[in-house]
């Protein structure tokens, strides 16, 4: 007997023996090879939706490549490089004062490595043999770490590992013999924040308005980096129109809110799981309603509403019509470098760079609270954040700030949030923050961000 089914053949043989009259059964159980999407067309169906098709070693290693910094991957080949001609030019020259170079950097020991790193430190010099400022020291001292660990893949923290002290301690004299020999960084020096009055000169000059698409597109990209403290083109370059930044109603009145899902000081992984994303309200400015930057953004709306394009930053036309911008994202170098020509364009004297406008939202916001601080820069400085609760009181007051309508060195800004450490039975009397206490004195307070200081007497 066959019993046949569409995986299985089962076959039942019977053999009966005539002169002992036992009958003897032998049961044969054999699996047939089947594919599962012939056995089950539906479940293959289900598997390569929720699944999706299986990836290669490579492709797993092009994905976690993917996450990682492009930036921070070229400096660290532009350091890895600089080390690995150091050590041909080493090698080349044999054994000196008991040094020996006889590996290359990826069959090395970690205390091989701290032995090559420590002499590395002292004599690598640029192209033209000058030396390195302290700060490009570090920066190649960091760059050959980022190169162990994410390119290499070591398990090793030569900024933390007790097994690479012997370079740090080397590092440390280094940049301190760099810094007593004035050694000048290189690229010109930090950028600079914009001050209200560098930012009043690009309005009165024309650099910044709503009148032309050249006009609106440099406001709006001044506007959005300083109001939600956006750093570099990387961030500006990120943004989606209609995601990450949408007009919302709040109980304080219309708001523009920018959330970042994904950010430097917040990837997103593992280490952040804890911490919310960033997410920044700005609110309408009343006293100077042209320069308000939920007007602005509604103009911008207005303007490329024709134009199905993800991207934030269109290309504005030179000649216009109806149409103001073209349905093409803006170019990366010109993204890139957009504070740095709108700056130049204004006649503006200083380094100003896209980080400049992150800048600038921290320089404004010096007086306020670390909780409002840390809330529109996205910055992380203490575990205190997780307890602290930014309102929407508190981001029209930085509106307000940034705005330019009350500046640091003003106290008018300064609401009873702000002095809430103070004894219950202080009130605020009015617009000079006289502060009437339970006693018969009156306690005055006057802040000046500009000086970091804050000035209380008693009348």
């Amino acid at each position: 007997m066959i019993v046949n089914c569409e995986f299985f053949v089962i076959t039942l043989y019977e053999f009966h023996l005539e002169a002992t009259g036992i009958q003897i059964s032998i049961l044969y159980f054999k699996c047939n090879h089947f594919k599962a999407h012939e056995a089950f067309p539906m479940m293959a169906t289900e598997l390569n939706a929720r699944f999706g098709r299986a990836l290669s070693e490579e492709e797993i290693e092009e994905r976690i490549n993917e996450t990682i910094s492009k930036k921070s991957l070229s400096k660290a080949s532009w350091a890895v490089k600089i080390f690995k001609n150091w050590l041909s030019h080493r090698q080349s020259q044999g054994i000196i004062n008991g040094l020996h170079v006889f590996k290359p950097l990826e069959e090395m020991s970690a205390a091989e490595l701290d032995s090559q790193l420590r002499y590395f430190v002292f004599e690598v010099r640029k192209v033209n043999g000058e030396f390195y400022p302290a700060n490009t020291l570090r920066d190649i001292f960091q760059g050959i770490g980022f190169h162990l660990k994410n390119v290499m893949k070591r398990d090793w923290r030569i900024f933390s590992d007790r097994e690479f002290k012997a370079s740090r301690d080397a590092l440390n004299s280094a940049m301190i013999m760099a810094n007593r020999k004035k050694v000048e960084p290189q690229g010109g020096g930090p950028s600079i924040p914009l001050s209200y009055d560098n930012e009043e000169k690009l309005w009165n000059t024309g650099i910044l308005g709503c009148e032309t698409p050249k006009q609106l597109i440099r406001t709006v990209f001044v506007m959005t980096g300083k109001f939600f403290g956006l750093r570099g083109g990387h961030e500006h370059r990120n943004l989606e129109w209609g995601r990450d930044i949408t007009l919302q109603q709040t109980e304080m009145g219309e708001a523009l809110v920018y959330i970042n899902r994904s950010s430097k000081n917040n990837a997103g992984g593992l280490k952040e799981r804890h911490i919310a994303p960033k997410q920044v309200k700005a609110f309408e400015n009343s006293e100077n309603p042209s320069r308000c930057l939920i007007k602005i953004y509604k103009l911008y709306a207005e303007k490329r509403k024709t134009i199905e394009n993800t991207a934030f930053y269109l290309k504005p036309r030179e000649k216009f019509g109806e149409e103001w911008f073209v349905n093409s994202p803006i170019g990366h170098n010109t993204l890139a470098t957009m504070m740095k020509n709108i700056a130049e364009a204004g006649g503006l004297q200083g380094r100003f760079l896209n980080h400049s406008l992150k800048k600038t939202t921290a320089t404004h916001l010096r007086g306020m609270s670390e909780a409002q601080r840390r809330a529109q820069t996205g910055n992380r400085s203490s575990s205190l954040q997780n307890y602290e609760i930014v309102n929407d009181e508190d981001f029209r007051e930085t509106s307000a700030v940034l705005y330019g309508n009350h500046t640091a060195n003003r106290s008018t800004y300064v609401t009873k949030s702000r002095v809430q450490h103070l004894k219950d039975n202080i009130s605020i009397c009015d617009e000079r923050l006289e502060i009437q206490s339970s006693s018969s004195k009156k306690m005055k307070i006057e802040m000046d961000g500009e000086k970091n200081k804050v000035i209380v007497t008693f009348e």
